[in-house]
């Protein structure tokens, strides 16, 4: 589930990046397309930022939510050389 996440909001990006670069005129359509999305997100985190106290990260949300998917892919990539554990 988590790699699909990842890979939905990588084509996300991606697409609206191009359909700003291919259609300029129509930038407000990539435009809206981000705002509804970052609009469901600040609705779903709100109740989850003010159960964990951190409620005034809501406003670092954009950033936050654009810098997670680079550090979860540098982190996967660090991750590959371990050695998997097994409990006893």
């Amino acid at each position: 589930m988590l790699g699909l996440q990842l890979i939905t909001s990588f084509l996300f990006y991606f697409t609206i990046i191009l359909t700003a670069i291919i259609f300029p005129n129509y930038w407000y359509v990539p435009v809206a397309a981000y705002l509804i999305r970052l609009l469901a997100q600040l609705i779903v985190f709100r109740a989850i930022y003010k159960k964990l106290a951190v409620s005034d990260l809501i406003w670092w949300l954009p950033l936050l939510d654009i810098i997670y998917y680079f550090y979860i892919c540098i982190n996967g990539l660090f991750n590959r050389k371990k050695k998997s554990l097994s409990w006893k």
